[in-house]
C-alpha cells in the first residue's frame, strides 16, 4: 500500500475509501542509481490539494506500508509505514480537462540549487565531499538538505581547482573520475545518498528467471559475439582456430570476431582467455527488464542479486539498477537488472593475464588432486578467480567456477 503526501497533508492513498478526494491517475515513481529518480501522476480537479501544489515549492513523499501479519489481532496502528521516496515538482501541465499532470525530481536533485565557491586545494576525497555537502546545506532552503549517507570508495587524495560550479556537476564528476554508485535514499529525518565502491549482494533473496523465455531481447545484439578466434604473442593460434559459446549462438546465431592477447604464449592459456572472453561478452550486454509478476518480490535499487537463467544454463551476480513501480498497481512494477554493472566490480581491473595465471593454478592443482585420487576441493581453489565460468581439461574432466569457487566436476576417475 501506497501513500503519496504534498507538504505532510494526504495527496493519494491506495485503497483508500474517500477515493474522489484523493484520486490521482498513473502514479508512477521511477528510481535508477546515480540519478535523482522521478514521480509522475495525473491531479484530477476533484482531488482536495488540486490547488496546493506549487513548483519546486511543495515537498511530496512517497511512503508505503506494510501490514501487520495477523490483521484478526492487530489495528491500524500496528502496521509500518516508512518513507520511500522524497522530491519536488518541476513540471505542470494543465490538460483541456482541468487534469493537472505533475513531474517531480528526487531529492537528490536538490544540489542543483547551490553553488560550490572557488577553491584550489589538495585532501582526502571523504574530505572534499564532506566540504561539498556541508556547503550546499548551508545555503540552500532548511527542506532542501541532503546528507552523505555510506561512504566506500578509496579514500584517494586528491586535487580540486575549480570556480564557481553547480553541486550536482561537480558530484557527477567526481563518480566519473572516481566511479562507483550514487545510491538517494529517505528516511524520516531528512534526505541521504550513499557513494559506494561495489553494491551489498542480498544473499537471502534469489531471482527466478528460469521460466523467462524472451530474455534475449533484453541485450544489446549488437555488442554480442558468440564466436572468438584468440591470437596469442607473434600470431599463436589455436589448432581448433576459434571457440563458440553454443549458448550464444543459440540465441543471436553466429558472431566472429578476432581478439588479440599479446601476452599469452601458450595454446592452453590461450584457449582459457578466449573462452573467458566470451563469457565476459555475454554478461557484460546483458541488462534485463522484467516485472514484479515475473519474480514476485520487492526488490531495492542498489543492490546486487543471485539470479538463476536456466537459457544461459549458469547462475550471475545482477544488481538492480533501476525500478519503475506503479503505486495503485504494484504487480506492474518493472525492476532492471545489469550484469554489466556489477561485473565492472567483480572484474575489480585486473588484466585477463591475472584471470589465465589464476587459472593456470587451478588447472595444475585439479590434475594432481586427481592424480592422488583425492576429493578435497579446498587443494585447488584459488580465492584470486573472480571469474565466472568453465574450465576444460583434454582428459574430459572440467571444473565449474562461480566467484572464486569451484562447484562441481567429473571424470571417468571419479568426482572431485
Amino acid at each position: 500500500m501506497y501513500k503519496v503526501y504534498a507538504d505532510g497533508q494526504l495527496l493519494f492513498a491506495t485503497g483508500n475509501p474517500n477515493f474522489a478526494n484523493t484520486a490521482i491517475l498513473d502514479p508512477t515513481l521511477t528510481t535508477e542509481i546515480n540519478t535523482a529518480g522521478e514521480l509522475s501522476f495525473i491531479v484530477p480537479k476533484s482531488n482536495n490539494l488540486y490547488d496546493n501544489i506549487k513548483l519546486r515549492l511543495t515537498t511530496i513523499e512517497v511512503k508505503q506500508t506494510i501490514q501487520a501479519d495477523d490483521e484478526d489481532e492487530v489495528t491500524e496502528d500496528d502496521d509500518t509505514e516508512f518513507i520511500v521516496w522524497r522530491g519536488r515538482p518541476i513540471h505542470v501541465n494543465y490538460a483541456f480537462n482541468g487534469h493537472m499532470k505533475v513531474i517531480c525530481e528526487g531529492s537528490l536533485a536538490y544540489l542543483n540549487d547551490t553553488v560550490y565557491p572557488s577553491d584550489s586545494n589538495t585532501m582526502r576525497l571523504s574530505v572534499f565531499l564532506t566540504k561539498l555537502i556541508a556547503n550546499h546545506n548551508d545555503t540552500c532552503d532548511a527542506n532542501r538538505q541532503i546528507h552523505i549517507g555510506l561512504f566506500t570508495m578509496d579514500d584517494v587524495e586528491m586535487e580540486y581547482n575549480g570556480s564557481d560550479t553547480v553541486t550536482m556537476e561537480i558530484l557527477q564528476d567526481l563518480v566519473d573520475n572516481y566511479g562507483g554508485y550514487i545510491v538517494p535514499h529517505e528516511t524520516e529525518g531528512g534526505s541521504y545518498f550513499d557513494w559506494v565502491k561495489s553494491m551489498e549482494i542480498d544473499a537471502e533473496n534469489v531471482i527466478d528467471m528460469t521460466e523467462l523465455v524472451d530474455i534475449s531481447r533484453d541485450i544489446d545484439s549488437e555488442e554480442v559475439y558468440t564466436v572468438v578466434i584468440p591470437i596469442g604473442k607473434d600470431g599463436l593460434r589455436l589448432g581448433c582456430e576459434f571457440i563458440e559459446n553454443q549458448i550464444a549462438s543459440n540465441l543471436f546465431g553466429k558472431t566472429w570476431t578476432a581478439i588479440e592477447f599479446n601476452d599469452i604464449e601458450d595454446e592452453d592459456a590461450l584457449y582459457t582467455a578466449g573462452e573467458q572472453w566470451l563469457q565476459e561478452n555475454m554478461w557484460s550486454s546483458l541488462q534485463l527488464s522484467i516485472t514484479a509478476a515475473d519474480v514476485g518480490s520487492d526488490y531495492k535499487v542498489g543492490r546486487c542479486y543471485l539470479a538463476m537463467i536456466q537459457q544461459f544454463g549458469v547462475n550471475h551476480e545482477v544488481a538492480l539498477v533501476g525500478r519503475s513501480c506503479q503505486l495503485d498497481d504494484d504487480a506492474a512494477t518493472e525492476y532492471t537488472f545489469s550484469a554489466s554493472t556489477i561485473f565492472t566490480q567483480i572484474n575489480d581491473g585486473r588484466s585477463i593475464s591475472d584471470v589465465i595465471d589464476a587459472s593456470k593454478r587451478i588447472k595444475t592443482a585439479s590434475q594432481n588432486a586427481l592424480t592422488a585420487k583425492t576429493a578435497k576441493t579446498e587443494a585447488f581453489v584459488e580465492k584470486a578467480t573472480y571469474y565466472s565460468g568453465k574450465i576444460e581439461f583434454s582428459d574430459g574432466t572440467f571444473l565449474n567456477v562461480t566467484k572464486g569457487l569451484i562447484t562441481g566436476g567429473k571424470s571417468s576417475e571419479g568426482e572431485f
